[in-house]
């Protein structure tokens, strides 16, 4: 039985781990386009008022620097679907490039 509690904390680790993998190699991917460089990014805490944080995400609308961080060890399978809506999900948050 200790066993097979080890291996459930074991893996309930690793998904903690790979949750956090994926929004870190988003931010540390976006701040590889040059209007992104300068800037300190935590996904999912943007804020549009800020006139280089809205340059930043219009120069990355295309959605290329996602590409970065599709393998398993990342984000997973889930990606393809960040990637296909990102631009439309920037517009719905209110940033007109």
């Amino acid at each position: 039985m200790k066993f097979i509690s080890a291996l459930v904390a074991l893996a309930a680790a690793a998904l903690v781990s790979a949750q956090d993998a994926c929004p870190t190699c988003l931010a540390s991917s976006l701040q590889t386009l040059p209007l992104c460089q300068n800037l300190n990014i935590v996904m999912g805490e943007f804020d549009l008022t800020n006139t280089a944080l809205a340059a930043c995400l219009c120069s990355a609308r295309d959605g290329s620097w996602i590409d970065a961080c599709s393998g398993t060890n990342n984000c997973g399978g889930d990606i393809a679907s960040f990637k296909s809506s990102f631009a439309d999900n920037l517009e719905a948050a209110g940033l007109s490039c």
